[in-house]
């Protein structure tokens, strides 16, 4: 979407003063995200190569928290005995067998998750990441064979909830709480800032976010421009960058407009937030990173319009 300056840093940054607690909702921005995330990724699933199990369920990690907010987060959420869940999504197979936001989870089909390492020492994005990354595996390849058996602490009470989780596309979205207006994807994980998520006033909004960045990594769009940041350097790299990128922008629109339309979303939402991400461009064309806001309207409402006929 938009590709300024953000480092996945931002990801797994949190603070336990900005997780309020309210009923099962830990912070309802982390429970809107997921709810949409979850939404594009099970409907949108038949154009998806490779598919992961999804049980709408949002996790939490100590070491994603400033080494000075862990004894608050301790305190409020007990995630020093494992990870947090921190958002369910209410259409999920989580939420069916009876998971909540605020429960710990203890084990994955029998097996104690590993304590985390470092906790004592400051905050680090590289190991914050490796440790969310790790127990999502974990997660995954106990529900490779269609069900899995979570273990979690709930009010001093360990119970054992079994769960059935759905395939869907590959979708690790996670919310930042930064200034910055900006969506990002990685190969493997979805970004989104807390201002960008303020910016979108309906989910018809947020989900052409969210499946545009969901896009990239299903198409393999960040290993595209690695790979040709490493083959190509000076002025033939300069000149290179800006058409791959518009390329996969492209690509990346496409692909978003058909899973946001698989899920029951409309193509007006991606009509109203790419004019609010709008902020021109006025250098060459053949330098630009994305078309005109207009040519990217047009080739949605056209693909829409296409699609609208062929199911009619």
């Amino acid at each position: 979407m938009r590709r300024i300056a953000c480092t996945l840093s931002l990801l797994f940054t949190l603070s336990a003063a900005s997780v309020p607690s309210s009923g099962n909702v830990i912070r309802a921005e982390d429970q809107r995200v997921a709810e949409v995330a979850f939404r594009l990724a099970v409907r949108g699933v038949a154009r998806c190569p490779i598919t992961t199990p999804n049980a709408g369920l949002v996790l939490h990690h100590l070491s994603q928290y400033k080494l000075d907010d862990r004894p608050t987060a301790v305190t409020q959420f007990g995630i020093d005995r494992g990870p947090g869940v921190l958002a369910v999504v209410a259409t999920g197979a989580a939420a069916g067998a009876g998971l909540r936001a605020g429960d710990v989870l203890l084990r994955i089909d029998g097996v104690a998750i590993a304590p985390e390492p470092f906790i004592g020492e400051r905050h680090d994005q590289r190991r914050a990441r490796a440790r969310a990354d790790e127990v999502s595996d974990l997660v995954d390849t106990a529900a490779a064979d269609g069900a899995l058996t979570l273990t979690v602490l709930r009010g001093g009470i360990e119970t054992a909830v079994h769960v059935m989780p759905v395939p869907a596309c590959p979708s690790r979205v996670h919310l930042a709480r930064s200034s910055q207006l900006n969506a990002f994807a990685d190969g493997t994980h979805v970004l989104l800032t807390t201002r960008l998520l303020t910016l979108t006033k309906t989910d018809d909004e947020l989900a052409f976010v969210i499946a545009h960045e969901m896009a990239h990594n299903i198409l393999g769009h960040a290993a595209e421009m690695r790979a040709m940041k490493r083959d190509k350097d000076g002025l033939a790299g300069l000149l290179a960058r800006p058409a791959l990128t518009r390329r996969t922008e492209r690509e990346a629109d496409r692909l978003a407009a058909e899973l946001v339309l698989d899920s029951g979303y409309t193509i007006a939402g991606a009509e109203r937030v790419l004019h609010a991400l709008d902020r021109g461009f006025t250098g060459p064309t053949f330098l630009a990173n994305h078309d005109s806001t207009r040519d990217r309207i047009a080739a949605l409402q056209a693909y829409a319009s296409a699609r609208a006929g062929s199911l009619q």
